[in-house]
C-alpha cells in the first residue's frame, strides 16, 4: 500500500517520542480499513533498516490511546516483539486541506563541486513526474526552484511556495535535484532525492542525497542531507 503519513526522525533514542503526524481519514480509505505501522531506523545512505510494525485500524489508533501494540519483524528468527508502539494523544483537525505549501529547506555536508579553492553554490530544482491515469510518466515536470545560495556546503534556502495540483497531489513522486551553479548555465549536478509532498510537509524530514554516479562505490554514503526546516499552509499564487 502506499504511504499516508511520515513522522520525523529521532536520532539515538530506543525510547522516542515523534511529533504530531497528520493523517487524512480519505487517504486511508475510512476509519476502519487496516493500517500498518512501521518503524524503522534512519540510515544516512538511504537504506533504512526495519525494525518492526502493527496493524490497526484509524479508528483504532485514535480512540484507543496509550495501548501498546506489539512491533513484529518476520524476518527475525525469534518472533519476539522488536518494541511497542504506542499513541497517547489523538485530535481531530477540522480546516480544510491546504491547496499549497510554503517550504524551507536546507541541507548539510553537501559535496563540493568547486575544488580546493572553492566551495559549491548549490541550488534546488523541483520536478515531478508527470501521472497519467495512475502511471508514473518519464518525463519530469517542473515545479518550483529555490536561489542559489553562494559558497555553502551547508545552505539554507529561501522558502519555496509549492502547489499540491502541481505535485499532482500529495502522493505524486517528486524529484529534487541539487545543483552546482554556474554563471554559464552549466550547473553541476551534486545529487537528488527522490520523496513525495506529503512526506515533506507532514514530518519535517532529514533525507540523503544521492548521486546515482557513486552509489556503485563501497565507501559511499551520500552526498549531503536534504532537510525540512518549516512547512506551513500558503494560497497559491497561480
Amino acid at each position: 500500500g502506499k504511504p499516508v503519513g511520515y513522522s520525523n526522525v529521532v536520532k539515538k533514542d530506543l525510547n522516542p517520542t515523534w511529533k504530531p503526524i497528520a493523517i487524512d481519514a480519505a487517504s486511508c480509505g475510512g476509519m476502519n480499513e487496516p493500517l500498518v505501522v512501521e518503524v524503522y531506523d534512519w540510515d544516512s545512505d538511504g537504506d533504512n533498516d526495519f525494525i518492526g510494525s502493527c496493524t490497526c485500524t484509524l479508528h483504532e489508533l485514535t480512540t484507543q490511546l496509550n495501548l501498546g501494540r506489539q512491533l513484529m519483524n518476520p524476518s527475525m528468527k525469534k518472533k519476539k516483539a522488536q518494541g511497542v508502539f504506542f499513541v497517547t494523544k489523538a485530535e481531530h483537525d477540522p480546516n480544510p486541506k491546504p491547496f499549497a505549501y510554503s517550504i524551507t529547506f536546507s541541507a548539510k555536508s553537501l559535496s563540493n563541486k568547486d575544488g580546493l579553492m572553492g566551495k559549491s553554490d548549490p541550488f534546488l530544482m523541483i520536478y515531478t513526474y508527470g501521472n497519467t491515469k495512475g502511471n508514473i510518466s518519464s518525463e519530469k515536470v517542473f515545479v518550483a526552484k529555490t536561489e542559489f545560495v553562494k559558497n555553502n556546503l551547508s545552505p539554507k534556502w529561501q522558502p519555496v511556495e509549492i502547489s499540491v495540483h502541481a505535485c499532482e497531489g500529495l502522493d505524486g513522486c517528486l524529484s529534487i535535484s541539487v545543483f552546482d551553479y554556474e554563471k554559464n548555465g552549466a550547473h553541476e549536478l551534486i545529487g537528488k532525492v527522490d520523496t513525495t509532498l506529503r512526506q515533506l510537509v507532514t514530518s519535517t524530514p532529514t533525507l540523503p542525497v544521492i548521486n546515482e554516479k557513486k552509489v556503485n562505490s563501497k565507501i559511499y554514503r551520500n552526498s549531503g542531507t536534504l532537510s525540512v526546516e518549516n512547512a506551513v499552509a500558503a494560497t497559491p499564487k497561480n
